[in-house]
């Protein structure tokens, strides 16, 4: 996963290796919006700072005996910026911010049917949440399944098709990370990447990248950089926790 320091400060190379990708998506605007959000919680912190600091104001001015309508009015136009409530658990204040909505989801999956069903097994992490909140959601999935299969064990669908806009199926789809009960992670490979990266975090992704995510034409091309060996034995671990 690229970091958004990283995407900003090479923003350039990333959005023409996308366009040789043919993909529409505007790195920009998620510049754009990285800013935007920047911004705001720079605002917040500082409104809070503010309405910390007139709260004192006025209780000093009420101690002594003063006049403090005029702190009074500018705690409201503070207030107005910025929302708290009490906690109904513990009482303390709790300072609200909206939820965050990305724009795409990109959640794989080891099986779901085409109208985008998804069953999940294992460990769920944040998948059902950003498939939630998400305005568009794309499932990879290691295999398509029927619509009656999934009908067969309902308890085991996490997300459901009315919040899924498309379905890809792609075999080893979580590589080099694993997917649960049919791979597990591939370390030559992860290990590989870590010292790349130790050497110089920025050169060392922006050499992965080139070679693992731009180079290859397709997903089979991918696969072939893994390698066979690096494959099948994540293949054999993902399958060792059914072994009696």
């Amino acid at each position: 996963m690229l970091s958004l320091k990283y995407i900003r400060n090479n923003a350039k190379s990333i959005q023409k290796s996308l366009s040789r990708k043919q993909s529409d998506i505007d790195i920009y605007q998620l510049i754009d919006l990285d800013a935007k959000r920047r911004e705001y919680l720079l605002e917040v912190e500082n409104l809070r700072a503010e309405k910390n600091s007139v709260s004192n104001k006025i209780a000093m001015l009420k101690k002594n005996g003063r006049d403090a309508t005029s702190e009074i009015s500018a705690m409201k136009s503070v207030s107005d910026n910025i929302k708290e409530i009490d906690c109904p658990f513990t009482g303390e204040k709790v300072l609200l911010i909206p939820a965050l909505n990305p724009n795409v989801a990109l959640i794989h999956v080891p099986r779901c049917d085409a109208f985008g069903n998804a069953q999940i097994d294992g460990l769920q992490f944040m998948d059902i949440d950003m498939a939630m909140a998400a305005n568009r959601v794309i499932l990879t999935t290691e295999r398509i399944i029927s619509n009656d299969q999934i009908r067969r064990a309902p308890d085991q669908t996490k997300i459901p098709f009315i919040a899924v806009d498309a379905v890809v199926e792609v075999p080893y789809g979580s590589a080099p990370h694993e997917c649960y009960g049919i791979y597990e992670p591939m370390f030559k490979h992860m290990d590989a990447y870590a010292a790349l990266t130790a050497k110089d975090p920025e050169a060392g992704v922006a050499e992965y990248l080139e070679r693992h995510y731009y180079g290859p034409n397709c997903w089979s091309d991918y696969l072939d950089l893994l390698g066979i060996g690096e494959l099948l034995d994540a293949s054999r671990r993902g399958r060792s926790i059914y072994n009696d």
